[in-house]
């Protein structure tokens, strides 16, 4: 009879103990509740801003050619107002695969200006601005290019600001 009750016990105590409460985080006093507003509940969140650069991956000059077109630059997302994306332009040498000659250019946008640095905003990035990128090579450089292959590289280093 004492191992029933034992028995008994033990196995009440092991259904006693998966039945576990459900206890919900509760706020005694908060912002609504002090307004009067005792039937609602705060809720928030925070969205990170973010976004995406969209640049020319390959281009191919053409000899005697000035001003080429190699695509567009622009920035894309969502970025809070107060917020900005600082682009930094830095251009590789342009070389010759026989000699390692270079070849001096610049990178500019439609008008010929020299493009090192681009700021886009909050509003600018809404817009969806686009910013052409050329490649300009005086044709006095032309002339005194040596025969041969030129590769290069145009590098866009990225930064949000607050």
């Amino acid at each position: 009879m004492k191992n029933k009750v034992i028995t008994g016990l033990l196995g009440f105590l092991v259904v006693l103990g998966m039945a576990t409460p459900a206890l919900a985080d509760t706020k005694t006093i908060n912002e609504d509740q002090r307004n009067g507003n005792i039937n609602s509940t705060i809720v928030s969140t925070d969205i990170n801003s973010s976004f995406t650069m969209s640049i020319p991956t390959t281009a191919t000059l053409t000899y005697g050619v000035e001003d080429t077109n190699i695509g567009n630059f622009s920035v894309y997302g969502n970025l809070k107002t107060n917020q900005s994306v600082s682009v930094t332009i830095t251009k590789g040498d342009f070389k010759n695969d026989n000699d390692d000659s270079v070849l001096p250019y610049k990178v500019t946008d439609e008008n010929n200006k020299d493009l090192t640095n681009l700021n886009y905003t909050a509003d600018d990035i809404a817009s969806k601005t686009v910013t052409p990128i050329n490649v300009h090579i005086d044709n006095t450089a032309w002339q005194l290019a040596h025969a041969g292959k030129y590769h290069g590289s145009i590098r866009f280093d990225a930064t949000l600001n607050n």
